[in-house]
């Protein structure tokens, strides 16, 4: 039995006959290909169809997955899977599941570094400065509630890889440490009255990174009215009762 097929090849097309023969030996069916020339003779090559970014694809598949099972059930395949993509597309990107969700965390802070620097920015006043905290404890939240799966996989990570426990530390403590001198340009220039800046900024990091860890821990993040609660609390601790 033999037949015709057009085959796409960088956006032109080419003819090829294809024979089915039956091995003697095994009885198994094989097709064998011959070339017949191309099928588009005097036309221009077909616009080739822009190809979706796989990688970010396969993020958003494990980022979905993430938010519905328990990130060690969370396969390469199943990514793949999801992402509509060859199960071996996902190793093109990635060495293993760990490097994907590493790459996945790299891709929430990338997208949230404007936010997170406005405590780097010199304050002008005590309006801006009020504007900035509380802009900035909300992304410190909401990242974990709008990212409560990535959020939960980096922690069960942490607690049996110290590589990325160290990172996690390190971030933690970075943030904290910005903070810390953005409070205390505050206090040096009179918009605040609040001694020990490093100290106060330990302990409202780690309110905030409790806070938002024993709800992704939990599997109920925390909702809209708790994060401004939060965020209200914060603005009291460091500029007072608002006026």
């Amino acid at each position: 039995m033999a037949y015709e097929v057009t085959k796409l090849v960088n956006g032109r097309p080419y003819r090829y006959r294809v024979r089915s023969e039956r091995d003697p030996a095994t009885g198994k069916t094989r097709n064998r290909w011959t070339y017949l020339g191309r099928g588009d003779a005097g036309r221009p090559p077909a616009a080739a169809k822009p190809r979706a970014n796989a990688r970010e694809a396969l993020l958003d598949a494990l980022e979905r997955l993430l938010d519905q099972a328990d990130p060690g059930d969370v396969t390469a395949a199943a990514v793949s899977i999801e992402a509509g993509l060859a199960h071996g597309t996902f190793y093109r990107y990635f060495r293993n599941r760990v490097d994907a969700i590493r790459a996945l965390g790299d891709r929430l802070r990338s997208a949230r570094a404007a936010e997170l620097g406005l405590i780097d920015e010199h304050p002008t006043d005590a309006r801006a400065a009020r504007a900035a905290l509380r802009a900035w404890t909300g992304v410190l939240l909401r990242a974990r509630t709008e990212h409560p799966g990535l959020v939960r996989a980096l922690y069960a990570l942490a607690a049996r890889d110290p590589e990325i426990r160290a990172a996690i530390v390190e971030r933690r403590d970075g943030y904290a440490r910005r903070l810390a001198a953005w409070l205390r340009e505050l206090a040096e220039r009179g918009i605040i009255a609040l001694p020990a800046s490093e100290a106060a900024s330990a302990v409202l990091f780690a309110m905030l990174d409790g806070i938002g860890r024993e709800a992704v821990t939990a599997g109920e993040p925390l909702d809209e009215a708790h994060v401004i609660a939060a965020i209200d609390l914060v603005e009291r601790a460091v500029f007072g009762v608002v006026p």
